[in-house]
């Protein structure tokens, strides 16, 4: 009896001590979550691997934590260890979770209940969440500041929500614009009700008040399609336009790209749009599945696992799935392996279909969300199929991206979990630009146009009828 007593006395300490750690969080202890991170990173991330580039921390973390108070609460640790994140440069490494889950009463159930648009600059109303919103605010009103909160500083803190590969901060500019209720509660403010100062479209500045409600991310309207994938589908938009929407890349598509392009060659098409907007990437072999229906010549890519890698950072239970996943990939039929300086170094091969080869016009459309297996679609696309790109920079890079089976790295004070790249991806060629896919076309949205004009398909039929 009495050691059970002893035991139910040591989990209570355990608990309010943790449960007081969560509440009364110390810049010391962030202090040295980033300095490990910094450790982990400098040593193993596949990041380095890019020429001219190696990841170190210091100076960033001074500039972070130097005018931070000594007690933190967790909005303001999360965001500062996301502002670190931002030098990794690379698409998959973000802040997936705390080890503590997050007490249910500081879960908010009600965020902000408009959706808004931004150019990385300022941020506009577009329209409600939903219909029972009541709100004085109209499109284009500009938001000025939300309970307190100037939207220059929030744009700053947003703006460092999720890195991309190569520089600039597209990707979270395309989440701000997708899911800025969520962002804002995650990231500055946890509440019901939201009091606004906005600035009208004759420019005289208002107060208003609105109240949370449920938010539910924008629902795509599909056009009718003529060929369905599992995520995807192809419809014919004219007798020689075809449309293909790709809203992620699955696995094992061969057969729906099989009759995708059988449909393509029994109607005689003549151009391809391929629409790759808000599609984060998934089966890097679906991707080149894909691309070797529009090259006309054997490609290939490289994938380097670096021979100093974050397994040494990671907890058992990833250190085998590293080891188990090197295993697999040594012995995958796919690629030829070979020992560098920087790591072993897989080479796989794209060869050209020899029927259903397209051979005619290819329009990609892409924003800040397209990234990782679909900005390496589009970099092919581009420099094999001579593919005419349509839309915003993208959140993936042109000629290498990051990759891999993303093990999680628990930063050891806070708990803290970070998705982390374990692979560095290359094309075989060289490209326009170090980082991102910067469209041909390049489009650009304003409050009253986003969410209810397509320019990028308005810029693409343009393109087509001026031939």
């Amino acid at each position: 009896m009495l050691q059970f007593f002893l035991k139910l006395f040591c989990f209570f300490v355990v608990f309010a001590f943790s449960h007081l750690q969560a509440q009364n969080m110390l810049k010391s202890d962030l202090l040295v979550d980033l300095r490990f991170l910094d450790s982990a990173y400098q040593f193993g991330h596949p990041v380095n691997l890019i020429q001219g580039q190696h990841l170190n921390f210091a100076s960033s973390i001074n500039r972070v934590t130097q005018f931070l108070p000594d007690k933190l609460d967790k909005i303001q640790y999360e965001n500062a260890v996301r502002e670190v994140l931002m030098d990794v440069k690379c698409g998959h490494t973000n802040i997936v979770k705390w080890s503590q889950s997050t007490p249910k009463k500081d879960i908010p159930k009600k965020l902000f209940p408009h959706r808004v648009f931004t150019d990385g600059e300022k941020i506009w109303i577009t329209e409600k969440v939903n219909d029972s919103v009541q709100s004085n605010l109209q499109r284009g009103d500009e938001i000025i500041a939300i309970n307190g909160h100037k939207m220059d500083s929030v744009l700053v803190i947003l703006k460092n929500f999720h890195p991309q590969d190569g520089e600039g901060s597209d990707l979270s500019k395309q989440m701000v614009n997708e899911l800025f209720p969520g962002m804002y509660a995650k990231c500055i403010d946890r509440d019901s009700a939201f009091h606004v100062t906005y600035r009208n479209r004759t420019g005289t500045i208002h107060e208003t008040t609105v109240h949370g409600c449920e938010f539910k991310p924008r629902e795509e309207t599909d056009l009718e399609e003529d060929v369905l994938g599992n995520n995807a589908y192809m419809s014919l938009l004219h007798d020689s336009i075809a449309y293909l929407r790709i809203k992620s890349i699955e696995s094992k598509e061969q057969e729906f790209y099989d009759r995708v392009f059988q449909r393509i060659e029994d109607r005689q098409i003549n151009y391809l749009i391929i629409d790759l907007r808000n599609n984060t990437g998934g089966s890097l072999f679906s991707s080149a599945d894909l691309i070797s229906y529009f090259t006309p010549d054997t490609c290939s890519f490289t994938i380097t696992f670096p021979k100093h890698n974050l397994r040494p950072f990671l907890s058992w239970k990833y250190q085998r799935r590293s080891r188990i996943n090197n295993f697999r990939w040594k012995h995958y039929k796919k690629f030829e392996h070979e020992k560098t300086a920087s790591g072993t170094k897989f080479t796989s091969y794209i060869y050209p279909k020899e029927r259903l080869n397209f051979e005619g016009e290819i329009y990609v459309l892409t924003n800040g969300y397209t990234s990782s297996g679909a900005s390496f679609i589009t970099s092919y696309a581009r420099n094999y199929g001579n593919a005419i790109v349509v839309g915003q920079k993208t959140g993936g890079g042109e000629f290498w991206n990051s990759a891999g089976t993303y093990p999680l790295l628990t930063l050891p004070k806070s708990g803290i979990q970070i998705q982390t790249a374990t692979t560095y991806l290359q094309t075989d060629f060289s490209a326009k630009h170090h980082n991102n896919i910067h469209p041909d076309f390049q489009i650009k949205y304003d409050a009253d146009s986003y969410g209810v004009r397509d320019l990028e398909m308005e810029t693409v039929f343009e393109l087509i009828g001026n031939k």
